[in-house]
C-alpha cells in the first residue's frame, strides 16, 4: 500500500493489489530469519498475515516490525488458534472489561500483538511499542492493547506521560477501558485530529 496522509499520527492508506498481498507474505516468510526491518502500510481488512507475524515472532534477526494500519487487519480464526492455541492461553491476560469492548476480531488481533511482542527475542520496536523501554508492565500491555484500536495513537514519553492522538472514528468507551487497566497515576495529553 501507499500512506495517502498521517493525521495526528494515524496513518490512512490506500487501496492496493490484493493478490499481491499472499506472494509479499510468503517472502517476508521465507526471509523471515534475515529481517531486520519491516515498514508496511497495509489497508483496512487486509489478512492472511497470521503466518508472516508468527514468521516475526520467531525471527532471531527482525528488530523493527511497523505494521501502519495494524489496528485495521483482519487475525483469521483458524490461524490465530493453530499459532496460539485456544483464546485464554496468552501470556498476558485482557482485561474482561477491554476484551468485551473489542470484541473477537480484535482480541484475536490482540493476541497476535501481545505473542509478537511476548516471544521475540531480537524486537525492539512494534509499531510505537517500545519492547525495551522499562515501562511499567500495566503501561506496556496498554499499549500493546491501543495497537488494536482503529483511530488512535498513543505514545509515551516517559513512565507518567502519554500522548494521544484521536480521529473521529475512534471507539472511546474502549479507550477509557484501555485507561482503567493503568495502575499508576498518569498524564494524558489528547491531540484530536482535525475533521473536515
Amino acid at each position: 500500500g501507499r500512506l495517502l496522509n498521517t493525521t495526528n499520527h494515524y496513518a490512512e492508506v490506500d487501496a492496493f493489489e490484493k493478490p499481491l498481498m499472499g506472494p509479499l507474505m510468503d517472502c517476508g516468510v521465507a526471509l523471515s530469519q534475515h529481517l531486520r526491518k519491516v515498514d508496511l502500510f497495509l489497508e483496512p481488512g487486509t489478512g492472511g498475515l497470521v503466518p508472516f507475524l508468527r514468521a516475526c515472532a520467531a525471527s532471531p534477526t527482525l528488530q523493527e516490525l511497523r505494521l501502519h494500519g495494524y489496528a485495521g487487519l483482519e487475525a483469521e480464526p483458524a490461524a490465530v488458534a493453530e499459532w496460539l492455541g485456544p483464546q485464554g492461553s496468552e501470556q498476558t491476560a485482557l482485561p474482561p472489561a477491554v476484551a468485551d469492548r473489542l470484541g473477537y476480531a480484535k482480541v484475536r488481533l490482540w493476541r497476535c500483538a501481545d505473542a509478537i511482542v511476548g516471544y521475540s527475542k531480537s524486537l525492539e520496536e512494534f509499531n510505537r511499542v517500545k519492547l525495551r523501554s522499562g515501562l511499567p508492565h500495566d503501561l506496556f500491555n496498554a499499549l500493546v492493547m491501543f495497537e488494536v484500536v482503529v483511530g488512535i495513537a498513543v505514545e509515551v514519553s516517559g513512565p507518567d506521560i502519554m500522548s494521544m492522538f484521536w480521529s473521529e472514528n475512534v471507539d472511546v468507551p474502549v479507550v477509557f477501558a484501555i485507561l482503567r487497566s493503568i495502575q499508576q497515576p498518569m498524564t494524558i495529553e489528547l491531540d484530536f485530529a482535525d475533521t473536515p
